[in-house]
């Protein structure tokens, strides 16, 4: 057991720095969403419903120093990220729902 347990560190020491961007991403926007499911109900309606997590927010700012270029926009209960890296790569990253939150996201 140990032994697949440093070969999964290794892997994540020797992972390419763009691999370990998206980790540390993910892993920021799983707390994001973990701290936003901490609400208890918000003042949006969704038709007749109150929606649990409210409208989606922002997760990434331009204000990271790997960001070249940042935006947000959010129309009902669906909020769209692009964000353009320094290094030229791009993700989009999509949110949406009322009460089940999806997350997708495009590199």
């Amino acid at each position: 057991m140990k032994s697949i347990k440093t070969l999964h560190l290794i892997t994540l020491v020797k992972s390419s720095a763009w691999q370990q961007q998206i980790l540390r991403y993910g892993l920021i926007s799983f707390l994001a969403l973990g701290l936003l499911g901490c609400q208890n109900g918000v003042n949006f309606k969704n038709g007749d419903e109150k929606c649990r997590y409210g409208k989606p927010v922002a997760i990434f700012s331009s204000k990271l120093p790997e960001v070249a270029q940042h935006e947000f926009t959010c129309k009902d209960q669906v909020g769209e990220e692009t964000i353009q890296f320094k290094d030229g790569k791009q993700l989009i990253f999509i949110q949406s729902g009322c009460n089940d939150i999806r997350q997708e996201l495009q590199f």
